[in-house]
């Protein structure tokens, strides 16, 4: 079904035990921000959380982001990093959504909702207590200097690791991220104690640990200047490639440990370390809640230094989905331009990393649809998908 926001049809053509081709038609509408046009700075700031209801605190603080830097706002450095905090927790929303509803599905058991829930009013609460009067998410904000905010923070901080640690990890987070080998992960996962470890060991049982491995490099950093120019060109918005090449952004771009770095040498960027990077950031970022410093904001704020034509600011964030630009144009405080560039059009690009690791997958109809819904659950777009699986060649609409 089409929503207002479109979807992604992805259609699969097998023969023989495997995928031989891949064809994705991203019908996401890409024109949301023309509706910013004409309006003035404070009219577009307040409008863009209602435009985009998924990751809005993100597509909130890179629109605030360019717009202060086309019309020459500077800001202190604690509201950059207060900023950066809350992006962080709506990524960590985000991957919890994914381990607690999504995850279970994939081997016949239910969703989580009672977790969800009180992880989601703790996500809250975070933000009520960090941006009380959203005063950090207009331009030229300013940061909230109560000197208790830590302490608040640290009881949701231990709040939200007993929950993970009961429902996802069976173990304290910092045990988990101490796991550095695969046969660390394969006893971990050994043991079911959660669904995630028992989704693990049933990845490892079907023989699919490096199930959709595939080329694609995540997206390097880009030459402002280039990049300017090329988001004046619709084909780009729509299918970006960068030096010829298609890329691919999100979490397995950004997240590390010494666990990951052993799995992507044996099974590179196949399904068990796209699984395990989603594990890892959630615990990551739970152990960074109350991390308010100046000097942790670079993971979020994707710096861009070069100063472009007057009036003209673009700003990257790293969303929970991955890079995410804007770029705007400003005269007289009006709205003469908006582009916006998000991580589905990278990661759904017909020959971009979606396409690529699924061209790659074998096996029965049934076992090529759950490593395809894995993947793409793992890559994640911020739309709903169709998926059509068939023998036959199929009739793209």
């Amino acid at each position: 079904m089409n929503s207002v926001e479109g979807n992604i049809i992805i259609y699969l053509h097998t023969n023989d035990r495997q995928v031989n081709h891949v064809h994705i038609q991203n019908q996401r509408n890409l024109a949301a921000s023309k509706v910013l046009l004409g309006k003035s700075v404070d009219q577009a700031t307040q409008m863009v959380p209602l435009l985009f209801s998924l990751c809005s605190t993100a597509q909130t603080c890179v629109a605030v982001a360019a717009i202060e830097q086309a019309i020459n706002i500077e800001i202190d450095e604690q509201t950059r990093a207060q900023r950066a905090a809350l992006v962080r927790m709506e990524t960590l929303r985000e991957q919890i959504w994914r381990v607690l509803i999504d995850w279970p599905w994939f081997i016949g058991e239910p969703a989580n909702h009672r977790a969800l829930q009180q992880v989601i009013q703790i996500c809250e609460k975070y933000k009520q207590l960090l941006a009380p009067q959203q005063q950090q998410l207009k331009p030229g904000g300013h940061p909230n200097l109560d000197h208790s905010l830590e302490s608040k923070i640290d009881d949701l901080q231990r709040q939200l690791s007993s929950i993970l640690e009961q429902t996802v990890f069976a173990l304290p987070l910092k045990a988990w991220l101490e796991l550095q080998t695969i046969n660390n992960l394969i006893h971990w996962s050994a043991r079911r104690e959660t669904s995630s470890a028992r989704l693990i060991s049933h990845l490892q049982a079907m023989d699919w640990e490096q199930s959709g491995k595939c080329p694609i490099l995540p997206i390097p950093v880009m030459d402002s200047e280039r990049l300017h120019y090329a988001l004046q060109l619709e084909h780009f918005i729509q299918k970006p490639r960068w030096h010829d090449r298609c890329h691919e952004t999100g979490n397995i771009a950004r997240c590390s440990s010494e666990l990951i770095k052993s799995l992507q040498r044996e099974f590179g960027n196949g399904l068990l370390t796209r699984l395990t990077v989603r594990l890892t950031e959630v615990a990551q970022l739970t152990q960074r809640m109350a991390d308010l410093s100046t000097d942790q904001t670079s993971d979020v704020f994707l710096d861009n230094d070069e100063q472009l034509e007057m009036g003209t600011g673009l700003a990257h964030i790293m969303a929970a989905r991955g890079q995410l630009t804007h770029q705007v144009k400003v005269a007289n405080d009006v709205i003469q331009n908006y582009k916006i560039l998000a991580p589905t059009e990278w990661n759904f690009h017909p020959e971009g990393v979606v396409a690529s690791s699924l061209s790659s997958l074998t096996g029965k109809q049934k076992e090529i649809e759950l490593q395809t819904r894995l993947l793409i659950n793992c890559v994640d777009p911020c739309v709903g998908y169709q998926l059509h699986i068939t023998e036959k060649e199929p009739q793209y609409a």
